[in-house]
């Protein structure tokens, strides 16, 4: 554990296994939704301020926590983080009605913000430019192998157990995942804190918080209602009182500087822009197999499979990748595997096969899982030591929001076009009929009084339903299907061209130059460098970091640090 170079590999493996307990815990949920709804008494629309709840808490204190944990110490806030998320799955084991659960998942949502940033930061600290990719890409193991069992996992425990059950074992699992960080991490902060930003972190939850609530609700709410239109002036408050307030402050939560870095918006908008793709499309999937090609509700959840194996994969592939060619490249790389698998999902049929579905599945899962690595090594080489929490906490906080926004356009998008298209394909099966629209009217009226066991109806009428009856009922369940695979094919249309967009971004995303590549320094060589008095500290650091750019090593140890500080000594 003294030696950095091993402490390093060991220490990713504990951030593998805190990442991956909450990846597991999350998707373990994936089948439990409907049995939940029944014993809360919730509907659909109930149901889905679980998500927003969870999203919520994830998506907004990413900068916040990330910054904290740059002041206060990562190993804290990276524990700290799962402990948040174990209590709150605690918490839910014992809900009593939705809202309930609803507060409890955005406790765990919290808990969630706190690992992230953190693991990406230890990450971009203890690994050198040439090796980020590939650490970045194990890391991302985790985020592909926990929703790739858990489905399957969360069925089993389901089936035997009940829904309670699975916030239950997610308890148990997040007490075991805390117990490698607290042994095989050091702790490690980068700079004092002057005071903690509260009006910017104010600002930022108000803004983030309307956006996202206004994204998710605005389909069921209308788009031009009045709960919508308030939370958009929210939102563009928030988001100026943001800046004001951030243009000011000596410890600013968003660091306007990071933001308006062309590597970083650009990075940055690719994984946004991937993220509505994918997760998008992940919501939609499972509605064309069960309402489509009627699969089981535990059928689905294994054919979810597809989807997340390639990212548990392939994710080193893609580190391996960019530390050979750059960010650039494979980020490029993965974004057009994307493009082309949406675009392949977008001709599915009732009689499409599953193999088409699971082989469209994992070319799109391979395409996400090549491009994330390249662009948080481009993110976290990029950014000044002292921000690296911060750096990533934007992020994450940027790219974890781009899946509500995917999934409120594109389920907008399929709802108009299912609409549009069914009442297309039902006027074209009237026309077969040679049925006008009174007349429609009329015979559903009289399908009506039938059912209600009538006597009334003339032996005209009786005839009429006897004729026509069946094959109106045909018509209109045809006109749903050619609706619902219409609205199918525009939303992954409209998706793919997300990727595309993505493509063009990625375009912008460079890697760090050689000469510019920000060096590493070992726990220890900080330790040597902080001996100094203050004021000489900023002259050494320069003088080390020369010395070891002319040696052509990218690890400051601490014996670079005592040779570069004898050269310094024996210079007049």
């Amino acid at each position: 554990m003294s030696d950095s170079a091993s402490y390093r590999w060991w220490a990713l493996g504990a951030l593998l296994v805190g990442t991956f307990t909450v990846a597991l815990s999350l998707s373990l949920l994936f089948s439990a939704t409907p049995k939940i709804m029944p014993y809360l008494n919730a509907s659909v629309s109930d149901v889905a301020w679980l998500s927003i709840a969870y999203a919520l808490g994830f998506s907004v204190f990413q900068p916040i926590l990330g910054k904290l944990a740059d002041l206060k110490g990562r190993k804290r806030f990276f524990i700290g983080g799962l402990a948040l998320f174990t209590v709150g799955a605690a918490l839910a084991s014992l809900s009593w009605d939705m809202l309930s659960m609803a507060l409890f998942r955005f406790l765990q949502g919290i808990g969630a913000a706190a690992v992230f940033p953190a693991g990406m930061a230890f990450i971009g600290e203890y690994f050198v430019e040439d090796e980020r990719g590939k650490a970045m890409g194990i890391w991302g193991i985790a985020g592909g192998a926990g929703p790739a069992i858990g489905p399957t996992l969360g069925g089993w425990i389901l089936d035997i157990f009940g829904w309670r059950a699975i916030y239950q074992f997610s308890v148990v699992i997040g007490i075991l995942s805390i117990i490698a960080p607290l042994f095989l991490l050091k702790e490690s902060r980068r700079r004092r804190s002057t005071g903690i930003d509260y009006a910017g972190s104010l600002s930022l939850f108000v803004a983030a918080g309307a956006i996202l609530l206004a994204v998710s609700q605005g389909r069921t709410w209308g788009w031009l209602s009045l709960p919508t239109i308030a939370l958009f002036t929210l939102f563009a408050i928030g988001l100026v009182a943001l800046v004001l307030v951030e243009r000011r402050g000596q410890e600013p939560i968003i660091d306007l500087a990071l933001v308006r870095s062309p590597l970083f918006l650009a990075a940055s908008a690719t994984a946004f822009l991937s993220f509505m793709a994918f997760q998008g499309a992940l919501f939609l999937v499972p509605f064309f197999l069960m309402d489509v090609q009627h699969y089981g509700g535990s059928q689905v959840g294994f054919l979810l499979l597809p989807f997340f194996l390639p990212m548990a994969l392939a994710s080193p592939f893609g580190g391996w990748l960019s530390d050979r060619l750059g960010p650039k490249l494979p980020t490029l790389f993965g974004m057009a595997l994307s493009v082309l698998a949406l675009g392949l999902l977008a001709p599915l049929r009732l009689e499409t096969p599953y193999w088409y579905v699971a082989a469209v599945s994992l070319v799109l899962g391979v395409g996400i899982a090549v491009a994330l690595p390249p662009l948080g090594k481009a993110i976290i080489g990029a950014a000044p030591l002292p921000k690296l929490g911060a750096a990533s906490g934007i992020f994450s906080m940027v790219r974890s929001m781009g899946g509500p926004f995917g999934v409120a356009l594109l389920t907008t998008v399929f709802a108009e076009q299912a609409a549009t298209r069914g009442r297309e394909a039902f006027a074209g099966c009237l026309s077969s009929l040679g049925l006008s629209a009174a007349q429609v009217g009329e015979l559903r009226q009289l399908q009506g009084l039938a059912q209600a066991g009538s006597s009334n109806l003339t032996a005209d009428q009786v005839s009429l339903l006897r004729q026509i009856g069946p094959r109106l009922q045909e018509a209109q369940d045809c006109a749903r299907l050619q609706g619902m695979l219409g609205g199918f094919e525009a939303a992954f249309l409209v998706a793919a061209g997300l990727s595309l967009v993505g493509v063009l971004t990625g375009i912008f995303v460079r890697g760090v130059p050689k000469h510019e590549a920000r060096l590493t320094w070992t726990p220890e060589a900080e330790a040597v460098l902080e001996r100094l008095p203050k004021p000489a500290r900023l002259r050494a650091r320069q003088e080390i970091e020369a010395c070891a750019r002319e040696a052509g090593v990218a690890l400051v140890t601490p014996e670079i640090v005592r040779q570069a500080l004898q050269g310094m000594h024996s210079r007049p």
